[in-house]
Parts: C-alpha cells; sequence; structure tokens
C-alpha cells in the first residue's frame, strides 16, 4: 500500500480497488491449482461424452423422423402405402406349397408363396391317420350293425372346401 506521505501535492488517493496481477504461488497452492486443472478436466471430457451421446440421440430422432415423412409423402404421392393386413394360409398338399390370402378381399398374395414347412407337412399326415382312423372307426360300426352319422361322413370335404380358391375368395 502507498504511503499517503510519499503522495506528490498534486496526487490524491481516490480509493482502492482490486487488479488480477501476477502472484507468485508457493508449493500448496501451486499443487491446489493442478488438482483444479485435473478436476476440470475430467468435467470437460465428461460434458464431450454427454454431448455425443445428446447429438447421436438427436441424429437418430431427426433420421426417424426424416423417414416418417419420407413415408408419408410416398404414401400420399402414390396412394398406397404397407401396412399389417390379416391373411389366412392356405396349404396345397399336392403342390407342397402354402399361399397366402388377403381376409379382406380374397386376393392371394403370389409373391408371398412359399414351400411348406416340415410341421405344416405332418398336418396332412396327421389329417391322413385321423381319416384311416375314422374308416376304421366306420368299418367296426357297420359291422356292428351301427349307423353311420351323416355329419361325421360329410367332415372329409370340408378340408378341400378350405382348399378351394377358384371362387370369390375366402368367406
Amino acid at each position: 500500500m502507498t504511503n499517503m506521505e510519499d503522495l506528490q501535492e498534486h496526487e490524491q488517493a481516490l480509493g482502492d480497488t482490486e487488479l488480477d496481477l501476477a502472484v507468485k504461488l508457493d508449493a500448496d497452492e501451486r499443487l491446489e491449482r493442478l488438482a483444479k486443472w485435473d478436476q476440470a478436466q475430467g468435467l470437460i471430457k465428461n460434458l464431450d461424452t454427454a454431448f455425443k451421446t445428446q447429438k447421436a440421440d438427436h441424429d437418430k430422432q431427426k433420421a426417424d423422423l426424416k423417414a416418417n415423412a419420407d413415408k408419408a409423402l410416398d404414401a400420399a404421392k402414390s396412394g398406397e402405402e404397407y401396412r399389417p393386413v390379416k391373411c389366412q394360409l392356405i396349404g396345397d398338399f399336392n403342390t407342397g406349397t402354402v399361399m397366402p390370402y388377403r381376409l379382406d378381399t380374397g386376393e392371394p398374395i403370389t409373391a408371398h408363396r412359399r414351400i411348406m414347412t416340415d410341421a405344416e407337412r405332418q398336418q396332412q399326415l396327421n389329417l391322413a391317420d385321423n381319416g384311416a382312423q375314422s374308416s376304421q372307426d366306420d368299418d367296426d360300426d357297420d359291422q356292428a350293425g351301427g349307423d353311420t352319422d351323416p355329419a361325421q361322413a360329410d367332415d372329409s370335404g370340408a378340408q378341400g372346401e378350405l382348399l378351394n380358391t377358384d371362387d370369390d375368395g375366402l368367406e
């Protein structure tokens, strides 16, 4: 601090202030500043990581919104869009193929015709086994003198109707 006695006649103290000036640090202060620097570097790294994560989330959300907007525009232009439609799968055991039919229009979806799976082929064997068993039961009934139920006799044709898709579609 300046000694007031050293002031010249034309000088006068106007007040006190603080200025940022270089000050020599002792060893403990230097270690303290180094610890602050290290802590700040960790916080900066965390901010960078958070920013990258937020940017990635932002970019993904933006891409999703753009894709949805493009999809809506394409639908508006073309007059159609893809969405789930309930279909029934019809197996043709003669050709070993499965054809889906739209339930809303009865239209066959030929682009999705496919080969039967082993499990689907097994259904034919199960139907044949059940039919053979039913025939055996009918033979037993005939030998015993029992009457055949007309509803049971007509059951074998129901599967044939299900496979018949030549007319206007499924009912």
